[in-house]
């Protein structure tokens, strides 16, 4: 086997890892774990771990977020308590969030 062959199997290999890394961000073990394992013990093995583990759980929620002093709140508000204490009435934006 020549030197050009062997280091297009490792690259292979690493890539295959990475792609298990970035796939295995979604799932509850995280990216990390599936990246190691794959490294470690293969990528095939990487590869049945992923499609049996679980996937996050994510839920919305709603936030409310001050445009000047960038804090978010959870209950809503008209003005930003933070900056009203500071003599603006600044209007809280409504934002949705991915909440783990």
């Amino acid at each position: 086997m020549s030197i050009g062959a062997l280091i297009l199997i490792i690259l292979v290999y690493l890539f295959l890892c990475f792609v298990l890394y970035q796939l295995g961000k979604g799932k509850k073990s995280g990216g990390v774990a599936f990246g190691l394992v794959s490294l470690f013990f293969t990528p095939v093995v990487g590869f049945i771990w992923f499609f049996f583990a679980q996937n996050k759980m994510v839920t919305m929620e709603t936030r409310y977020r001050c445009p000047e002093c960038k804090f978010e709140f959870t209950q809503q508000h008209k003005h930003c308590p933070h900056c009203k204490d500071k003599g603006r009435e600044v209007i809280l934006i409504e934002v949705q969030r991915n909440m783990v």
